[in-house]
C-alpha cells in the first residue's frame, strides 16, 4: 500500500504479476486518513475512510516470504526506499479479515488537521562549472 505517483492511495498485490487496487481519494497534507487492507480467500481489498475503494481478485495465495513487514517505506535487503513523508498514527493487525460492517465501523471522521511546515529551500553546495560525467576529466590544481 502506498501513495503512488498520481497522489492516490494504491494497493499492490503480487499474483502472476503486480495487480493494483486504487482509491479516487487524493490525500492532502496535514489531513488524517484511515487506510485498511483486507485479504480474504478470493480477493484483497483497499479501504479508505471506512469505505471499500478497490479490490483485487486473488488467483493464487499471497506468497509467503521472509521479508520484514515495514511501515513508511520498503526495506529491500537493507536498501530503504519508497519512503513515506508524513506521520503514521496507529497500526492494527488482525489474524482474521474483518467483515465490511466492522471495517466501516472502524472509521471515525477527524476534522482537525496538522500544520505542515514548508520544506526548506535547497542549499547550493557547488557554484562552479557543470561536473563532467567522467570523473577523470575533473581538473585538479596540482
Amino acid at each position: 500500500m502506498l501513495i503512488d505517483k498520481d497522489n492516490r492511495f494504491r494497493l499492490y498485490v503480487r499474483q502472476q504479476g503486480w495487480e493494483t487496487a486504487d482509491s479516487l481519494t487524493r490525500p492532502k497534507p496535514g489531513h488524517w486518513y484511515l487506510i485498511g487492507v483486507v485479504v480474504r480467500d478470493a480477493q484483497a481489498e483497499l479501504w479508505v475512510n471506512g469505505k471499500r475503494t478497490g479490490q483485487i481478485k486473488l488467483t493464487q495465495p499471497l506468497p509467503q516470504t521472509k521479508a520484514p513487514l515495514t511501515f513508511g517505506g520498503v526495506d529491500d535487503n537493507g536498501r530503504i526506499w519508497q519512503n513515506f513523508f508524513g506521520a503514521l498514527d496507529e497500526v492494527r493487525l488482525h489474524d482474521k479479515p474483518l467483515d465490511a460492517e466492522k471495517m466501516a465501523a472502524t472509521y471515525t471522521p477527524v476534522t482537525s488537521t496538522h500544520k505542515v511546515p514548508k520544506p526548506p529551500k535547497p542549499f547550493t553546495l557547488w557554484t562552479g562549472p557543470p561536473i563532467p560525467d567522467n570523473v577523470e576529466l575533473i581538473p585538479f590544481a596540482g
